[in-house]
């Protein structure tokens, strides 16, 4: 393949989750010999290569106006004008423009009608924003299959003030189909919910996340502890989450009762398992001394992460919604066994019994026998952690994923 000349859009560049992918991304093409550009709604890196999208060069009444009326109307994508700078910029210097997460606030969806007459458009969906009337997530509610309106829950991320949600999905329906994408998944799981979407008819496929199976790999248990500052003997359950236990669609009530019911069921005494809360540098509120938690803050050191996972014994994964999260495949990438929650995308990446086991939703006692189970079984922990290694290393490492990537635009510029 000649070397590519790629756009792609995030909202941030260094950060995580799907900020992550389209990061990885970027590096991983120039290392193979393409231009990549990234465009975002906040820089925080100095990569020449990173283009920050704002709204500086405008007025500030212009600006306060537009995200008034958005306040008002419960309306989304209105605002954020600068972004309508970027065909001149983009169109005659590249070959091809890739979307990831599109909210939070930083650019306007119409800006891709002009885009698509000059250069295919690819989307990745990282969540369900671009179906909804305004949430990244739905749920249960199946309003926004038949184009949403009387939203149930306005306060779901990115929330609304007001129930605009029948204009957002008339207004993404219309200016996305105009912009005839290619729609990337990152699961099966999410495909199937486009195609019950007005995407149906888009061509699509499913491209799973990948992670540096280099940076995130198995290694000595006890070294990782003693640079952690954990300690040896200690059985230790991770779970790493942004905010921590503070973020409530990773589901911490029923983490805290499957840690509970399992403390209970092993004993009081010296030998009692160990959470080890990644993300959060202190407790959400005051919690008993001998509760044995321990919380660390979030780390932007990849390799720092990589410790975590050699350091703990099994991931606990609770969650209420997900579609292929990095923290799976990195830690699956660490060889390190899996108890999490059998919602969204997550049965795809765990094979049950063998690289994981999946609880239901929401089960604090389903979790916990499945903790414990695999807590007690020092072989079935060196089993998983194999198969783990192995999966990741087949099915989610970041040169699989840049290389799904680049056929799908090989694929998208043959058609244009």
């Amino acid at each position: 393949m000649r070397p590519l000349r790629i756009v792609q859009i995030s909202t941030i560049d260094i950060g995580g989750g799907a900020e992550n992918i389209a990061w990885s991304l970027h590096n991983a093409y120039r290392t193979m010999g393409h231009k990549s550009l990234l465009v975002v709604g906040k820089k925080l890196s100095d990569d020449p290569d990173v283009f920050a999208v704002d709204d500086d060069t405008h007025s500030k009444s212009i600006r306060f106006g537009l995200r008034a009326l958005e306040a008002l109307t419960g309306w989304q994508s209105l605002a954020h004008l600068k972004s309508r700078k970027l065909p001149k910029l983009v169109v005659d210097n590249f070959d091809i423009i890739h979307g990831h997460n599109l909210h939070s606030a930083y650019i306007n969806l119409s800006v891709f009608r002009k885009l698509s007459k000059r250069l295919p458009i690819i989307l990745t969906l990282h969540d369900h924003w671009l179906l909804t009337g305004h949430c990244a997530h739905p749920f249960n509610c199946e309003r926004w299959l038949t184009g949403c309106g009387r939203c149930p829950d306005l306060s779901i991320y990115p929330h609304v003030r007001r129930d605009g949600t029948r204009f957002n999905w008339r207004y993404k329906r219309r200016v996305v189909s105009d912009s005839n994408p290619y729609i990337a998944t990152p699961s099966r799981w999410l495909a199937d919910r486009v195609d019950k979407s007005f995407l149906a008819n888009a061509p699509k496929q499913v491209i799973y996340n990948g992670v540096d199976t280099d940076i995130f790999s198995p290694g000595n248990p006890n070294e990782a502890r003693q640079r952690l500052g954990l300690g040896a003997n200690a059985k230790i359950i991770l779970f790493i989450a942004n905010n921590g236990l503070d973020s409530p669609w990773k589901d911490p009530s029923t983490l805290l009762k499957s840690f509970s019911l399992l403390r209970d069921k092993m004993g009081r005494h010296n030998d009692q398992p160990l959470l080890l809360v990644v993300g959060q540098e202190k407790p959400p509120s005051p919690i008993p001394s001998d509760s044995n938690i321990v919380f660390r803050p979030h780390s932007t050191n990849a390799r720092e992460t990589a410790d975590y996972y050699r350091a703990a014994d099994v991931l606990a994964y609770t969650s209420i919604a997900d579609n292929c999260p990095l923290v799976v495949l990195e830690a699956l990438a660490c060889g390190l066994p899996i108890v999490a929650s059998a919602v969204g995308g997550i049965p795809e990446l765990i094979d049950d019994g063998k690289t994981g086991l999946l609880a239901g939703q929401g089960n604090a006692q389903e979790f916990s026998r499945a903790l414990r189970s695999v807590l007690d079984h020092r072989q079935t922990q060196e089993k998983m952690a194999t198969a783990a290694r192995l999966s990741a290393l087949s099915r989610f490492d970041l040169g699989l994923m840049a290389e799904a990537y680049l056929m799908l635009y090989k694929q998208a510029l043959g058609a244009s």
